[in-house]
């Protein structure tokens, strides 16, 4: 007596053969299917690891039921002039092509590649990045060559916030840290300059339509402080995090 199947694999693929009733004789057709890939790589600390889709932070919304969080999406404004930029490729939303972007307590983070394998690679292409341009620094001495890499970004107490163009504090994983806070606890005075972020609940009480806009506060006092060369920067940008 015939099985219904029969299945033979190999390391990524997999043959199936089923029997056909033709007459009094069993054929056998064949066909393949690419198995499933299994990556549990993670290079990332464990408490920025987390499935995508998932927030983490807790941060409001998300459903219960086991239902997930809605994604963090972290898209940049790329305005004419801003020396920190997107790649071009759109918004970083969590769990899309490597993009770690999500709310740790009340802070918002993106890691553009935190989470970039294989698989992306295959689907996406190269990993995402910022822009870093270094082209105004406050000192007027020399200028440095643009970066683009994955760099870690932190901007403190964004969910909590309900106001508007409040200063906060924040800070990227480049130059040895690229801090827009006056009073780091490390680099204390060192002339850098707070954040501004505003608040829109989208007219309603639903989470999923809350919306921060981060941004540099106006020329001169949008300036960052460069660890690494002990500079202070002039590094305009604008940004928004939200919740789709």
């Amino acid at each position: 007596m015939f099985s219904n199947s029969l299945y033979w694999s190999r390391r990524t693929r997999l043959l199936r053969a089923t029997p056909v009733l033709l007459g009094s004789l069993f054929l056998w057709t064949a066909c393949d299917a690419t198995a499933p890939s299994s990556d549990s790589s993670n290079p990332l600390a464990p408490e920025f690891s987390h499935k995508p889709g998932h927030n983490p932070g807790g941060g409001g919304g998300g459903g219960g039921g086991g239902e997930p969080s809605p994604s963090t999406v972290v898209t940049f404004a790329d305005r004419a002039g801003d020396n920190i930029r997107s790649d071009l490729g759109g918004s970083y939303t969590d769990g899309t092509c490597g993009v770690v972007a999500d709310f740790n307590l009340t802070d918002a983070r993106l890691d553009p590649d935190g989470q970039y394998r294989g698989k992306d690679k295959r689907k996406c292409g190269d990993p995402r990045a910022l822009v870093f341009e270094w082209d105004q620094p406050d000192d007027g001495g020399a200028t440095k060559v643009t970066r683009v890499d994955g760099i870690f970004m932190n901007i403190d107490g964004v969910e909590s916030e309900t106001g508007v163009d409040m200063l906060h504090d924040g800070q990227f994983n480049v130059c040895n840290r690229l801090i827009f806070n006056p009073d780091d606890s490390g680099e204390p005075n060192n002339g850098s300059n707070r954040l501004l972020v505003s608040f829109d609940d989208g007219g309603n009480a639903d989470p999923a339509d809350d919306t921060w806009t981060v941004r540099t506060q106006p020329f001169p006092n949008d300036k960052g402080y460069c660890v690494g060369d002990d500079r202070l920067w002039h590094m305009p940008f604008e940004l928004t995090v939200e919740r789709k």
